[in-house]
């Protein structure tokens, strides 16, 4: 269980990070130590802004560009409506493999523009 779920930001730097190296990032605040060793690099501790699971941040990176996400968990452009419900197994499969979303743009009324 070693996959970096985490995302730490330390100024303008982004760090990812295992649960293992969040407990110690957390231990070690704690503890009142004024330097944290992430990887290669020591970061002054107290300095970080925000401590984010992956998914998490992902998904206010989507919302902050104006997308939105269907009942399918698929990410589609403001303004156009999901199709993803008629979609064939295979089409799905390839939709993952391309990050093609089906869908259409829709006016404020659900009419096909």
């Amino acid at each position: 269980m070693n996959e970096k779920n985490w995302i730490i930001t330390i100024g303008i730097d982004k760090f990812y990070l295992t649960q293992g190296e969040v407990d110690f990032y957390l231990h070690s605040l704690a503890k009142g130590s004024k330097y944290v060793k992430i990887g290669e690099d020591k970061v002054l501790g107290s300095n970080f802004q925000s401590l984010v699971r992956v998914s998490t941040f992902e998904e206010t990176k989507m919302l902050s560009e104006g997308r939105w996400q269907c009942a399918h968990g698929k990410w589609h452009v403001k303004g156009w409506q999901c199709f993803c419900e008629k979609l064939l197994p295979e089409q799905t499969d390839e939709m993952e493999s391309t990050g093609f979303r089906p869908a259409k743009l829709v006016d404020e009324n659900g009419a096909f523009k």
